[in-house]
């Protein structure tokens, strides 16, 4: 779905006179970056998916991550938590009383708080929502550190003036992936279900076009172009493993139609990119890269998006490594399996022509 703009408002806290402002009214444009148009699209599928009724939705992230934001049907208000300066993991209490909302998103905060505090932060998200929690954000993996700093040495290497528009925004370590996990279903007395969102390699290519472009007009408007024409035809495209973010999923509901929910959630988000729609892709890069070398004095541009590509096919490269070793271990898994199946029949037809 196209993300769009709800309108102006606040929202109350039920058992209390707290209001918070809900997000602008203006929607994402369809040439946002890449990135931020294809969380808002996926955030919103997943809510709209599971609470097609509607209700009200919490979003605690740094603000303005995501502008123009809709939830389908939910009211939505959003809120930037911050860590307290005394206190190892204490967390001032959120202004609402516990089940406020039907649904809660803690995205792309995590990684901005001190180890220490982030199960607390996880636990007061799980208590302000009455159904679904969802923590979305990048999580540690060789992989993905790999991927960013392949982009930060891109950034080094920025003409001055983009430098400050493609500065990063972390202060801690990535989150580890499974202890938060853990977190969430020790709160929420539910399994998460993790999401990829957003393919690491197409999410390094633009943040290293973003940082390899100077500002000028000429190539802000290009890659604007390219940015509505990605965003138009193939966000619903970018969602399989190995992803940049992971949405872990978990809600308090038990019935048949949430699980058929999930289930459509975890088919639509790990799907297999189209091959025709990844050609297209490949095709608008290599125009990119074509145009940024039209003139002698953007060679040094042509030569950094050289750089990026050259990055992104090791990325490829070493992701390829990891499937192929994954799959020797898992055939030799089956191997085993087989091989201990055989012994038994074996054993079985021994014994019924020896008895």
């Amino acid at each position: 779905m196209k993300p769009g703009g709800a309108g102006n408002g606040t929202i109350a806290s039920p058992g209390g006179s707290t209001l918070l402002p809900t997000l602008p009214t203006a929607p994402l444009p369809v040439d946002a970056p890449w990135a931020a148009y294809g969380l808002t699209a996926a955030l919103a599928e997943m809510v709209t998916t599971l609470a097609p009724e509607g209700g009200s939705a919490l979003l605690l992230a740094p603000q303005p991550v995501l502008p123009g934001l809709t939830i389908g049907p939910c009211d939505l208000a959003t809120l930037t938590p911050q860590p307290t300066a005394a206190g190892e993991g204490k967390l001032e209490p959120l202004p609402f009383d516990s089940g406020s909302f039907t649904c809660v998103i803690l995205c792309d905060t995590l990684d901005l708080w001190p180890v220490a505090k982030r199960p607390a932060l996880i636990a007061e998200a799980a208590r302000l929502t009455s159904d679904l929690l969802i923590v979305a954000g990048p999580f540690d993996t060789p992989l993905l550190r790999t991927a960013e700093e392949s982009v930060a040495e891109v950034r080094r290497r920025n003409p001055p003036g983009s430098r400050k528009r493609a500065a990063g925004r972390r202060r801690h370590s990535l989150p580890d992936g499974e202890t938060t996990r853990a977190h969430i279903a020790d709160c929420i007395d539910c399994e998460p279900m993790p999401l990829p969102v957003g393919a690491l390699r197409t999410w390094a290519f633009f943040e290293m076009l973003q940082a390899a472009a100077p500002d000028l007009e000429r190539e802000t408007s290009l890659i604007n172009a390219f940015n509505a024409y990605c965003n138009a035809r193939f966000t619903r495209w970018d969602n399989g493993p190995p992803a940049y973010r992971t949405a872990y999923v978990a809600g308090r509901q038990r019935t048949p139609a949430r699980s058929a929910a999930l289930a459509s959630l975890r088919q639509r988000f790990t799907a297999t990119p189209h091959r025709t729609a990844m050609r297209a892709i490949m095709d608008m890069l290599r125009m990119l890269g074509e145009t940024y070398g039209e003139e002698n004095h953007r060679e040094p541009q042509a030569s950094l998006l050289d750089a990026a590509n050259e990055r992104i096919h090791d990325l490829e490269k070493k992701h390829r490594q990891q499937e192929r070793t994954i799959q020797k271990l898992e055939d030799e898994i089956v191997g085993v399996q087989n091989s201990r199946d055989s012994t038994k029949q074996e054993g079985i037809l021994k014994r019924l022509f020896t008895s």
